[in-house]
């Protein structure tokens, strides 16, 4: 199954519901993998999300002006 998924997943034309599915995957394994790296060394390991989403902690800690964001 995981196969054949990977299959679909690299042809160069895919469904819809296909594409709808591997941005789902990605999506969730960038997340993880952004989790994981703010638990191993307490910063973000993406640029954007990392950025943005420091930006708000930052923020909401009060330690930031809205203003320099």
């Amino acid at each position: 199954m995981v196969a054949r998924f990977l299959v679909t997943a690299a042809a160069s034309e895919r469904s819809v519901a296909a594409n709808f599915q591997l941005a789902v995957i990605l999506a969730a394994f960038a997340g993880v993998l952004d989790s994981v790296g703010f638990v191993a060394v307490s910063l973000y390991s993406s640029h954007m999300t990392g950025m943005v989403a420091s930006a708000a902690d930052h923020l909401a800690a009060g330690s930031m002006s809205s203003g320099t964001a």
